[in-house]
């Protein structure tokens, strides 16, 4: 169930970000080391630095939706971290991430169910999309979309190398 499909509600959002969750630490947990070291054409980065990113990115992307101000950012910079963050972890474990999923995920679902109906109609100007006013329900609704489309974009990579 992807956050478009779960409705509008925060609830709805979180559990709908927990399913992706579900689905990723599975996927983790299954990954041979092949495929753990395969690389993922889209985004020039391994699958286990995919992995990470996902984990890592979780509890900034929870922010995202409780701002007063313009979320920081370029898309420029946005590349550049990733660039960093998969050198800086080109060796992550599988147990590592493991461990970040769990660190962080409870926290994100948290977030996202305290956030209340009339905040989900709310506007936030999103710097790395060139300044775009987004509701606060869309980027709520991103913490979902992150794990399911990094997820999708790393078997997809597997899957055409088989």
């Amino acid at each position: 169930m992807t956050a478009s499909q779960a409705g509008s509600t925060p609830e709805e959002a979180a559990r709908a970000f927990e399913a992706s969750v579900a689905d990723l630490v599975e996927f983790v947990r299954s990954c041979s080391e092949d495929d753990w070291a395969r690389l993922v054409p889209v985004e020039e980065r391994t699958v286990g630095v995919m992995a990470y990113h996902i984990a890592a990115l979780m509890p900034q992307m929870a922010t995202w939706f409780d701002v007063q101000e313009e979320v920081p950012g370029s898309v420029a910079e946005q590349d550049a971290a990733n660039a960093a963050e998969a050198e800086e972890h080109a060796d992550v474990s599988r147990a590592e991430v493991l461990a970040l999923i769990q660190q962080n995920a409870p926290a994100v679902a948290a977030a996202m169910r305290a956030v209340t109906p009339e905040w989900m109609e709310s506007i936030v100007k999103f710097a790395p999309a060139g300044g775009q006013e987004f509701p606060v329900s869309r980027m709520v609704a991103l913490n979902e979309v992150h794990v399911s489309k990094h997820l999708a974009a790393v078997r997809a990579a597997i899957a055409d190398s088989a």
